[in-house]
């Protein structure tokens, strides 16, 4: 697939882009990103390497197929209940994480978990795994722990 290599063993998915000498990998939980070249910043980066893609946009459509184009946007699931799922989320703008606020903006976190957890069941600990991709951010940008 455009020169990815995919593997997947018990520990996760991983994804090798020989290109870039870039391996990304997902346990189910967490992804883990090794071998950035040495200026990347932010998503997709600002190298000094004109010839790689710098934009959301160019990247993911360097490593789509043709007619990936249509998003899916599923509705608001009416048997769960948004209100509690919404305070679930907003236990981010409070302590013990309002420790992190100041190195790390809560509300991409706080937005997806809203997004996800009042349209998809809450299984498989997902209403956690958000606060603890916050807090996991939080300690990885300003050395706060939770």
């Amino acid at each position: 697939m455009h020169g990815v290599e995919l593997s997947k063993d018990q520990t996760g998915v991983t994804a090798m882009f020989p290109s870039s000498n870039m391996t990304r990998f997902f346990d189910g939980n967490s992804a883990h990103v090794t071998g950035l070249p040495e200026a990347v910043e932010g998503l997709c980066g600002s190298p000094s390497n004109s010839s790689w893609t710098t934009t959301p946009t160019a990247e993911k459509s360097s490593f789509s197929l043709p007619g990936c184009e249509i998003q899916c946007q599923d509705s608001v699931d009416s048997t769960i209940n948004c209100n509690r799922s919404t305070d679930h989320c907003n236990l981010m703008r409070q302590p013990p994480f309002s420790a992190c606020h100041e190195h790390t903006d809560p509300e991409p976190y706080i937005s997806a978990c809203t997004h996800t957890l009042c349209r998809y069941p809450s299984v498989d600990g997902v209403d956690c795994h958000f606060l603890e991709a916050y807090a996991k951010a939080c300690s990885l940008e300003a050395n706060v722990t939770l």
